[in-house]
């Protein structure tokens, strides 16, 4: 499993190997620390083993190690003075056969976030929250049956919005233009692309990350994109998406925050994700308690520098290979929808 999170296919199969990267590094620990307390002679097998098990942590370790606070922030914290351009976001996959409707409603109304963003989404549960919704002034619904329906509620204002079929028909994401309290505009991008499958490939998936940056890339406004990227956040692709988009994220040095599975805790690992330009700074994190869902929500609070203050560039810069790689992922996929993008003009990466 660990050669094959290093196999850059888009097969499902190698894709899904990018998950338990934590679980294949305490498993070959434990695999060394058992060797090297039960064995009574000392032999090339058993030597063999242990400096294989030590190599397979050093990989995951090297994947890993960002997300934990032993590693810098690539995200900087904000300063006490940070009040009047901050924003909370919530977001939540809510799993479309959950019921416990009241367990998210309790979670939006106890921490008041200014844009909620939710995900698998069809009539009932915008039926359900709308008790706390309707607080909202601002929302953008596309309930679906699919798994795949998704919806924004915002405090803030939004000027623009827009639903987008980026690679398949079933699937949106939103883009939207919102003004925070100061006046000062943001763009906001909320995405669930479907997941791999070890039966299937990655392509569609990777490909609408892909395209998720590169809106974040060709926009002067600063910009976040948040959701359920069915990604981890040290894959290749997630990785990737962040030197295309220029985004950062606030996971690297504080810790991973685990948001899948919420029922199995020997499994989880972060699939729900926020990544913001580098004129945001970070106030908090948090994971939320349990809302009947596969996934936990998760809570962010950023503050946006003042226009005058210079922003650190602390983004990572574009590999030659990001380009390449994108170009031909893009154009692998057939259905690839670049019409509806404000200020893309073409798909390919420059």
């Amino acid at each position: 499993m660990s050669a094959a999170a290093t196999v850059r296919l888009p097969a499902g199969w190698a894709r899904a190997c990018d998950f338990p990267r934590v679980q294949i590094a305490l498993t070959s620990i434990a695999a060394a620390s058992a060797l090297l307390l039960t064995s009574d002679t000392w032999n090339w097998t058993i030597a063999a083993g242990i400096v294989l098990a030590t190599l397979i942590t050093a990989q995951q370790l090297r994947h890993i190690l960002p997300y934990t606070r032993l590693w810098p922030k690539q995200s900087a914290d904000s300063g006490a003075s940070a009040t009047g351009s901050t924003l909370k976001v919530l977001v939540s996959n809510v799993l479309q056969t959950n019921t416990r409707y009241e367990l998210l409603v309790d979670q939006i109304e106890q921490h008041q976030p200014d844009i909620v963003v939710v995900m698998e989404v069809d009539e009932s549960w915008i039926a359900a929250l709308r008790e706390v919704t309707d607080q909202f002034p601002y929302k953008v619904e596309v309930p679906l049956d699919n798994k795949y329906g998704i919806a924004l509620y915002s405090k803030l204002k939004i000027d623009e919005d827009c639903v987008n079929y980026l690679v398949r028909q079933g699937v949106p994401s939103l883009v939207t233009t919102c003004r925070l309290s100061t006046g000062r505009k943001m763009q906001f991008i909320a995405v669930h692309p479907e997941p791999p499958m070890p039966h299937e490939g990655s392509v569609e998936r990777d490909a609408e990350i892909v395209l998720a940056g590169l809106i974040a890339a060709q926009e002067p406004l600063p910009t976040i994109i948040t959701g359920d990227l069915n990604d981890v956040a040290w894959s290749h692709t997630t990785r990737r998406f962040r030197r295309i988009s220029g985004l950062l994220d606030p996971r690297i040095g504080r810790g991973m925050y685990n948001t899948f599975h919420a029922s199995i805790p020997v499994l989880r690992w972060p699939l729900d994700h926020l990544f913001h330009d580098p004129a945001f700074t970070v106030k908090s994190l948090h994971r939320l308690p349990y809302v009947g869902s596969d996934h936990f929500p998760i809570m962010f609070e950023l503050a946006l520098l003042p226009a005058d203050v210079d922003v650190d560039a602390t983004a990572e810069a574009v590999k030659t290979s990001d380009a390449e790689e994108a170009n031909e992922l893009l154009d692998s996929v057939p259905d690839v929808n670049t019409k509806k993008i404000k200020n893309t003009g073409t798909h390919k990466v420059l």
